[in-house]
């Protein structure tokens, strides 16, 4: 049997998360989305689906039937118990759907694996069972202040809102305490991405 090492890769909005996973699929690493995982748990038909509306009503569809993920978001962003009990739906089917890929990635032959889950500190604390998923935690991080100037460059929010969903995360701290690695992202691209391959070459490499 083919050993998969399985990576768990986590930071803020505006860490570097997609730069890091560029890298790190170029190195030969495969990735999974958590975030695009967890997409499937909303699709119409679906388990997720039916609990999601029962919970949280029929104005969080659109007139296709699909939740509309715009009004849910705003609708659990500013009230935790909400955002608590959407991620209670959705964060265990998204990780049965993540075992169910790496199994997939085992049997195909890979030897590396990165899981992007933005909350997973979140995630582990509401299923320590996400653990057994992931060999080795690696956070990103990078000063607030530049956290702001990236998302603000990229459009669409201004830096109040910025603010307000760092606010709304689990703190770099949180982060640090459940982190095997912390790659500091507070210089530019060439530096994280010798820092990556440093890592690559020191903990992942066969």
């Amino acid at each position: 049997m083919v050993y998969v090492k399985v990576v768990g890769l986590t930071g803020g909005i505006g860490a570097g998360k997609t730069e890091m996973v560029d890298i790190l699929r170029k190195l030969g690493a495969e990735v999974l989305s958590a975030d695009h995982l967890a997409h499937e748990t909303y699709l119409p038909g679906t388990a997720g689906w039916s609990e999601i509306v029962e919970e949280f009503g029929q104005q969080v569809l659109t007139f296709d039937g699909e939740i509309d993920r715009n009004t849910l978001g705003t609708m659990v962003f500013q009230n935790p118990s909400k955002r608590e009990r959407l991620n209670a739906i959705v964060h265990p089917r998204t990780r049965e759907l993540i075992a169910e890929r790496l199994r997939r990635l085992r049997d195909e032959g890979c030897r590396v694996a990165i899981v992007e889950v933005a909350l997973l500190v979140e995630a582990i604390r509401m299923d320590v069972a996400w653990t057994k998923l992931i060999d080795e935690i690696w956070v990103v991080v990078a000063p607030e202040n530049m956290v702001v100037q990236r998302v603000v460059s990229r459009g669409g929010l201004d830096a109040d809102a910025v603010t307000a969903r760092v606010q709304a995360q689990a703190s770099n701290d949180e982060r640090r305490e459940i982190a095997d690695v912390v790659i500091e992202n507070g210089a530019n691209l060439e530096t994280l991405t010798k820092r990556v391959q440093s890592l690559w070459s020191e903990r992942l490499a066969t």
